[in-house]
């Protein structure tokens, strides 16, 4: 079967929408394993699982983050 695709059109940016179809386990687990960096894994981490922003995450730095407190702070929309 077919998923149609549609191109959206937004300001100088062109995505490539589909039907809701979720990857599969290999899919991933491909894209986990890619990255060659701790920090670049970690980097991709807080965008798609914390939600946060490149912005936010290129202006972290080592003073924000305490391990002891469980606690990542940053500064972004709203701060």
């Amino acid at each position: 079967m077919a998923i149609p695709l549609r191109f959206i059109l937004t300001g100088k940016a062109r995505f490539l929408l589909s039907a809701d179809v979720p990857l599969c386990a290999g899919q991933v687990a491909r894209f986990w394993n890619s990255f060659r960096t701790f920090r670049d894994l970690a980097m991709a981490a807080l965008m798609l699982l914390d939600g946060l922003r490149s912005s936010e995450v290129l202006q972290l730095r080592l003073e924000d983050l305490s391990l002891s407190e469980a606690h990542l702070g940053v500064l972004g929309k709203g701060h």
